[in-house]
């Protein structure tokens, strides 16, 4: 996490320990990547207010303005959840890669990105999540927070069955929990385009720890694109509060599951400045 950034759990509430001024994004850049509301997407100057003035609450403690790790809206402040599929930006790679997975037993999607709906309660703040089997496995991904007229972004893992995979995708993300950071930023207070911003994600094998997935956001269809396409689509109401996991990165090497995931989302300074860590612990698959 970004030094100088800390937080104290006291009675299960993250209260963030110092704030700061919040940095502006330069002007001149691309509208998706500069934090700037896409036709249709409802952001109200991010004010950290409801619409009626009265702070957003995240359980019993109010949202307040921080410049970077933004303390996370809890899971119940959102009704909705949508993981983002088939999210890259170039359509080649997009239409390569399904073609990789009709190759493993993957039905293609009915269209690109494509928005599977996950239940509000398999969202996850713990440091361990359980699976049946062995067949679950995680990837990182940003995960942008709408929580009444404010915009947050955070990391999430979209940790999935791969052998429920091939008979429904759909299916097969309902039936994992979805680890998010218990930090985020205010994405108003970004201080760079979110293109230059950077994914990495390692998994513990064997006792070691290696690199599985690295790049840039560049690679994935922009946050607010994401959001507005939603919208566009009739998917997501425009204001409606909505955890949104918006693509992930290719594996280096095979997709494959892992006992623990350490993620971070990177400063083009090569700050951390959200980081999710969490381990799997392997239930029995009964016949």
């Amino acid at each position: 996490m970004a030094q100088g950034r800390r937080a104290q759990r006291r009675s299960g509430q993250h209260v963030a320990a110092d704030a700061g001024a919040a940095a502006r994004v330069p002007s001149g850049r691309p509208e998706a990547s500069r934090g700037l509301a896409p036709r249709g997407v409802a952001m109200s100057g991010l004010s950290s207010t409801a619409s009626n003035g009265n702070p957003l609450v995240t359980g019993n403690a109010p949202i307040e303005a921080m410049s970077l790790n933004r303390v996370l809206p809890a899971p119940e402040s959102v009704s909705r959840v949508l993981v983002a599929g088939w999210a890259g930006r170039d359509p080649l790679a997009v239409a390569e890669h399904v073609r990789e997975l009709a190759g493993l037993g993957v039905a293609p999607p009915s269209e690109t990105p494509l928005f599977y709906e996950v239940s509000s309660d398999r969202i996850s703040g713990r440091a361990e999540i359980q699976d049946v089997g062995a067949a679950g496995g995680g990837e990182v991904e940003c995960v942008l927070w709408r929580v009444g007229d404010a915009l947050y972004l955070g990391l999430g893992s979209d940790h999935t069955d791969r052998e429920l995979e091939a008979t429904s995708v759909a299916k097969s993300k309902q039936a994992c929990d979805k680890p998010v950071s218990d930090r985020v930023i205010r994405y108003s207070d970004l201080d760079c385009p979110t293109d230059d911003l950077r994914m990495s994600c390692r998994i513990r094998e064997g006792g070691e720890w290696a690199l599985y997935q690295d790049g840039p956001l560049s690679e994935l269809l922009a946050p607010l694109d994401l959001l507005g396409l939603a919208q566009a689509r009739g998917v997501l109401a425009e204001r409606e509060d909505v955890a949104l996991f918006c693509g992930t990165l290719p594996a280096i090497g095979a997709v494959r599951p892992a006992s623990g995931y350490r993620m971070a989302l990177h400063h083009p300074d090569g700050r951390e400045l959200v980081s999710l860590n969490y381990s799997v612990r392997r239930l029995r698959a009964m016949a």
